[in-house]
């Protein structure tokens, strides 16, 4: 049977097997809890008090009687011991337990006894181990209201372990900033700003933190934060230290202390390559390294995290994120990379990206990217800015280890999938140790399914040393050959430290790709195309057999809460109006709204007031689309033939909602034809619209669409020319009023 485990630090969370148990009792869920944190014999009677506290003993007995036998049926033998009066958790029972594991790594690294602010390289880890397992307070979001005794034990728990866990984070972020990684003292930091908001030094450090990385602007705003917080919360003002700080930063006069040599579990007898880039290091971490600013999609990084904490346990995952262009996919793997990276100390994140110009002439491009990476060389994602300096540093480290992989476990990916020149120039050797990289080895003579084995087994092999989060982008541009290795290593990675996170637009995988057709020429000699399926669509499926639901969908991902988070990232004075109009006009797409109010900034629409507060300027334009968005709109109708562009043009006139019957007679066409054409081809295919809602006029009945975005109609109407526009406005009112009667207005409104 499998382990039983066991998540009390967030929302309770419950599991076996991949099994949610007792997801209908919260009654067993606390009594377990309770159980296994106490680990003493209970008396019945008292358990019974405490969480059934409003009623008398015999019905509290009898309450506890029922959930009792609910919680051994889910859990079956071996958890519990039970007699008529009293209960307790087995010593030996097999689970898991992350309130457990977290005590047991403040232990081991208390158990060291080092002077305080010191950490060796196993006491960091185990700290850093601590802080991955603290997903949220102990039991968040959980209350029962008939059981104020079990309530009070829940808080103290709690507060006792939200003390715990900003000790870990105090020593961390001292720890990593006293070795020059600020990337990672800055994720720790935060995380321990949200637990403890009121805490000036935190404040001081992310301001110092900042600063060091050259990041000027964020530091200012984190004491602008503060600030902030301080009158908002408690009605006071920063304390003479912040201020004199600030100070020191805007004067650009604090300098960035000595690191220490970075603590490593590599020893001085290890032989070791090791690359010959001597500044490489410290430049990237000085480096000015500005992310643009992630609001929303909470829910989607938390299931990320948990597929990571599995993955961790040596339970490797597979997930995917799908949305269309402009919905979030690449900022979401950034961020998630961030916090990951925050959250495992030993963790090793690379990615790797597919292209749509060269597409499937191109093979193997994200996995080589990956390699390249996991061997030391950061070009090949040093523009995509996925990857923060604190990663790159991390996998310059482990480059050395990766070689030794590759020696042993994969010969023949040397100049198949990695130049052998490439590796000889990024590395020379320690000492007087020398490696071989063997002979050559002909394309030729390693097929794909063998060179498929051996980068699974050098990633397998590599995961042993150090878990891997592997992250592919803009899969629905990957070649075939990519696509089959990317099965391969999804389809064994259940049982290594692996967690393998993709990205793709849906609607590109349901157009399928086209591909000439060679057994037939056309007229002039040329070869006819023919529709595929896309080689993604199987493998998903595939995956899905073994791994159960492993998609995140962004495509309803964001709301008008997504709206307002963005704009209040900074100072503003933008109030609800500006900000239904705004969310009117994008509906919440990612890239449209940061886009638009990019634009309004630059075109001087948006202007900050004397206290640096957004405000609107009286040349504010609401019909003018930034290039980026106008872009991306045009990709998705440059897609169509032009019968299908050729209906959404006569639609653009009618409105964001439009008529079938009145589109069918503008062009011409069958009624039968084009509501085929709106629904398999326009809606399900390409996203463009969606059915209305329809009405009845007299005795006839109106089909209604919708487009699926306000810009999309918008940017279709705009393509139209003054004259066209008269014209189709002509024959599309003449076609209401054929329709409709008298009651042309009605349809225009509905």
């Amino acid at each position: 049977m499998a382990r039983l485990n066991l998540s009390f630090l967030g929302s309770p969370h419950i599991e076996r097997g991949g099994a949610h148990l007792l997801a209908d009792t919260r009654k067993g869920v606390a009594l377990l809890a309770y159980l296994t944190l106490q680990s003493e014999v209970e008396s019945r009677d008292y358990l019974a008090t405490l969480l059934w506290a409003n009623y008398d003993q015999q019905h509290a007995r009898a309450a506890l009687r029922r959930t009792l036998f609910q919680v051994k049926s889910a859990l079956g033998e071996g958890v519990l011991a039970v007699t008529r009066e009293t209960i307790r958790l087995l010593p030996n029972a097999d689970l898991w337990c992350d309130v457990i594991d977290f005590h047991n790594h403040l232990i081991e690294q208390r158990a060291h006894g080092h002077a305080e602010g010191e950490l060796c390289a196993a006491c960091r880890s185990a700290l850093v181990m601590a802080a991955a397992l603290y997903r949220d307070d102990f039991f968040a979001g959980f209350h029962l209201a008939d059981s104020s005794p079990f309530d009070e034990w829940r808080f103290f728990q709690a507060e006792s372990l939200r003390r715990d866990m900003i000790g870990v984070l105090d020593c961390l972020v001292q720890n990593y900033s006293a070795h020059g990684d600020y990337g990672a003292a800055i994720a720790y930091a935060r995380r321990w700003l949200a637990l403890d908001p009121l805490h000036e030094p935190v404040h001081r450090w992310l301001m110092r933190l900042y600063s060091w990385l050259g990041r000027q602007s964020a530091a200012l705003r984190q004491y602008d934060e503060c600030v902030h917080i301080l009158h908002t919360e408690l009605h006071d003002q920063p304390e003479r230290e912040t201020t004199d700080l600030y100070i020191t930063i805007k004067a650009r006069q604090l300098t960035a202390p000595t690191a220490k040599v970075p603590v490593s579990s590599v020893t001085a007898s290890s032989p070791v390559l090791v690359p010959p880039l001597p500044d490489t290091i410290a430049s990237i971490t000085a480096v000015q390294w500005e992310y643009p600013a992630f609001v929303g999609c909470l829910s989607e990084l938390k299931h990320l995290h948990q597929a990571l904490q599995q993955a961790l346990r040596g339970q490797g995952q597979v997930v995917f994120v799908t949305g269309e262009a402009g919905r979030g996919k690449t900022a979401l793997l950034r961020e998630f990379a961030s916090q990951a990276y925050a959250a495992a100390a030993e963790l090793l994140t690379v990615v790797g990206f597919c292209n749509a110009q060269t597409g499937s002439g191109d093979s193997y491009l994200p996995f080589r990217q990956i390699l390249r990476l996991l061997t030391g060389d950061i070009q090949s994602v040093w523009t995509r800015r996925i990857l923060s300096p604190a990663h790159i540093n991390r996998l310059l480290h482990s480059a050395p280890a990766t070689v030794q992989c590759l020696i042993e476990h994969g010969p023949g990916l040397i100049d198949t999938m990695i130049a052998r020149s490439g590796l000889m120039k990024h590395f020379s050797v320690n000492g007087n140790r020398t490696f071989s990289l063997g002979e050559p080895l002909s394309g030729a003579a390693l097929g794909r399914n063998d060179l498929a084995e051996q980068y699974v087994a050098v990633m397998q092999a590599l995961a042993h040393h150090q878990p891997l989060l592997i992250m592919v982008d803009e899969l629905h541009w990957g070649d075939e050959a990519s696509i089959n290795l990317l099965f391969h290593l999804g389809r064994q990675v259940m049982n290594s430290p692996i967690l393998l996170v993709g990205a793709f637009r849906q609607e590109e995988i349901k157009l399928g790709r086209r591909v000439p057709n060679l057994r037939a020429t056309s007229d002039g000699g040329g070869p006819f195309y023919e529709e595929m399926r896309h080689p993604l669509a199987a493998v998903l499926n595939e995956l899905r057999r073994d791994f159960g639901e492993i998609t995140i969908d962004l495509s309803q991902a964001h709301d008008h809460h997504f709206v307002d988070a963005l704009i209040d990232i900074q100072p503003n004075r933008l109030g609800s109006q500006f900000r239904a109009t705004l969310y009117g006009h994008t509906q919440g797409h990612p890239l449209f709204t940061v886009e638009l109010l990019r634009a309004m900034r630059e075109r001087g629409e948006l202007v900050q007031n004397e206290a640096g507060q957004w405000v609107e300027s009286p040349l504010l334009i609401w019909d003018k689309m930034p290039a980026q968005v106008e872009a991306v709109i045009q990709e998705r109708i440059d897609r169509l033939p032009p019968s299908l562009r050729q209906i959404l043009t006569v639609a653009s006139v009618e409105g964001e909602t439009f008529t079938v019957q009145v589109i069918a007679q503008v062009l011409g066409i069958d009624e039968r034809l084009l509501l085929t054409q709106l629904t398999q081809e326009l809606e399900k295919r390409h996203h463009l619209v969606r059915k209305g809602p329809d009405i009845m006029l007299g005795s006839r009945m109106l089909n209604r669409f919708v487009f699926s975005h306000v810009l999309f109609q918008r940017h279709l109407y705009q393509q139209l020319s003054s004259g066209e526009q008269r014209l189709l406005h002509k024959a599309v009112a003449a076609a209401l009023s054929e329709s409709s009667g008298k009651q042309v207005e009605e349809i225009g409104q509905g």
